[in-house]
């Protein structure tokens, strides 16, 4: 991080990549391809068995961004994805028996039956610290997605 903060001429910000598989945890599918300013935002490692980075974010990102792949293991297998699809992107286009263990049964059945945008209920999920919020807190937040999908 220092070395980026001492080429800020270059480095605009960093992303978040998380790993794109059932086992990435809520906190680091949130966190998935969000941008922060150099000297703000969340830092690796936030949890324990930790997989996910972040990277540079330069002014010549745009040249190397076409045709650009990104490793998946879903349902199919392990498979290269779009490298701007982002893991609630990915996770909407896994069949529901994957989502229900990548993220649980009650939140899957919100996910695919509470009528949130994606943004919306990725937003559930941490909250300002970056820490997992529970069913209970998102339920408090969202009453109306939790009766659409019969919670």
């Amino acid at each position: 991080m220092e070395t980026l903060k001492e080429n800020s001429d270059v480095v605009q910000s960093v992303e978040w990549v998380s790993t794109l598989d059932s086992k990435t945890t809520s906190q680091c599918r949130t966190l998935d391809k969000r941008r922060f300013k150099l000297t703000e935002g969340a830092r690796p490692p936030i949890h324990i068995n930790f997989r996910s980075t972040v990277v540079a974010v330069t002014r010549f990102s745009a040249l190397f961004a076409k045709d650009a792949t990104r490793a998946s293991i879903g349902d199919g297998g392990a498979q290269q994805v779009r490298a701007d699809l982002s893991c609630h992107d990915w996770l909407k286009q896994q069949p529901a028996a994957f989502q229900d263990r990548a993220i649980g049964p009650v939140r899957a059945k919100l996910f695919r039956e509470g009528g949130l945008s994606i943004e919306r209920f990725f937003e559930l999920q941490l909250d300002r610290n970056f820490k997992p919020l529970t069913l209970v807190q998102m339920k408090a937040l969202e009453p109306l997605a939790f009766q659409r999908a019969s919670l």
